[in-house]
């Protein structure tokens, strides 16, 4: 019987085969009717991955990062869900994708000092790259909109979808003040300083942060469905 591309890779990268007995493990502890869902996002990960484009030396172009910002974030809480026993249906399945690619984003956005040391291409490090962080900040309410909708298109009571909503947007608010900041900055120095890491870095250690998320938060005016 031949291998599949993660039992070679395992393979190959672990030789104490403790690699694929978790993923033997992870397979039959997934509920069967998630299993083929859990299979294809799995490989669209690791594939990714070992891809290695977001580390290339030809840059990825704009869309191409869509692409990979989607597949990398959606997959990955598709397989967390896939762990539950109950079947996935597509308007959730739709919504949860959605919602990983916002999560991915996020995560790149607030990543981008650190992605740009170690030559990671990202919608963050590109559009930064250029001194656009007008069309970042687009890319990112065009997403948290994206997700407010497919979210309410779920099969579940309202109060359900809301408080979903309103947990999941603590994550928006955090992000906007790391956009405002990098908007600020640009605007102030007349450039993006990109490689000074203690400009640019959102430390929310520090209450400067803090107290301007709790505003975002307290805002009602600022909300998924627009820019605050």
């Amino acid at each position: 019987v031949g291998l599949t591309p993660l039992e070679t890779y395992g393979r190959f990268t672990d030789p104490s085969g403790l690699a694929l007995r978790l993923l033997y493990r992870t397979n039959t502890d997934v509920p069967f009717a998630n299993r083929h869902i859990f299979q294809q996002c799995l490989l669209r990960v690791f594939r990714i991955e070992t891809q290695g484009r977001q580390k290339s030396a030809d840059i990825p172009t704009v869309d191409e990062i869509a692409r990979i910002t989607a597949s990398k974030g959606g997959c990955s809480v598709l397989l967390f869900r896939c762990l539950l026993p109950e079947t996935l249906p597509e308007t959730e399945r739709l919504a949860l994708f959605e919602f990983g690619h916002l999560v991915q984003l996020c995560d790149d956005i607030f990543d981008l000092w650190h992605d740009r040391q170690t030559s990671t291409a990202s919608m963050a490090t590109v559009l930064a790259s250029q001194g656009d962080c007008a069309q970042l900040e687009q890319v990112f309410e065009q997403r948290a909109a994206r997700v407010a909708a497919v979210f309410r298109e779920i099969q579940t009571p309202a109060s359900q979808r809301e408080t979903a909503l309103h947990t999941a947007f603590f994550l928006v608010a955090v992000t906007r003040v790391c956009l405002h900041h990098y908007r600020c900055l640009q605007k102030k120095r007349g450039t993006l300083p990109l490689d000074d890491r203690r400009a640019l870095v959102v430390d929310m250690a520090r209450w400067k942060f803090r107290w301007r998320v709790v505003a975002a938060l307290l805002n009602h005016r600022t909300s998924f469905n627009g820019t605050p």
